[in-house]
């Protein structure tokens, strides 16, 4: 019975820091910047005159680390870049979301968790982050931001940390 309560404890932590992310995004409240100097997000908002563009932050950690396991041609990582940039559709999306606030409620879990690669280079990240000198939790934080503290890297963190401990 101990086990399970852990879990749900850990559930629970992951679910308040989603809703904590949730709520900063809704109202506008400032983000941690705990971390300064560090592109977390994976796509960056650009102003072009009066127009708002989408670019991929080809700065990012995993962004980068998943580009130098094949080390492409930077000629490759521009269409590849502009390809996906420039067919997002970001209409649609709104028009989605705003009609249906909860599209991503009852989805079956493999409509949305990480493939197996991702977990161990998050896995990675964290075990470097805490060889580093950061704290479990500050790690776990740390690391999960350039995951968009998607709940499956925390509580694949949290579990991690309770072996470290």
């Amino acid at each position: 019975m101990r086990g399970s309560t852990a879990d749900l404890e850990r559930i629970a932590r992951a679910n308040r820091a989603a809703a904590v992310r949730v709520y900063r995004a809704r109202t506008g409240s400032a983000r941690n910047t705990a971390t300064p100097n560090i592109h977390f997000n994976v796509w960056l908002l650009k102003q072009r005159g009066d127009k708002i563009l989408y670019e991929i932050n080809r700065n990012h950690k995993v962004i980068r680390q998943i580009l130098d396991e094949r080390n492409p041609s930077k000629a490759w990582e521009r269409k590849l870049f502009h390809l996906i940039e420039k067919t997002v559709p970001f209409r649609s999306i709104i028009q989605e979301n705003a009609e249906q606030e909860d599209c991503y409620v009852d989805l079956p879990v493999e409509a949305y968790s990480p493939p197996k690669e991702l977990l161990v280079m998050c896995k990675q990240i964290f075990l470097s982050a805490v060889k580093a000198g950061r704290g479990q939790q500050d790690a776990i934080d740390y690391t999960c931001a350039f995951f968009d503290d998607h709940i499956f890297y925390r509580v694949m963190l949290e579990k991690i940390a309770e072996g470290l401990a």
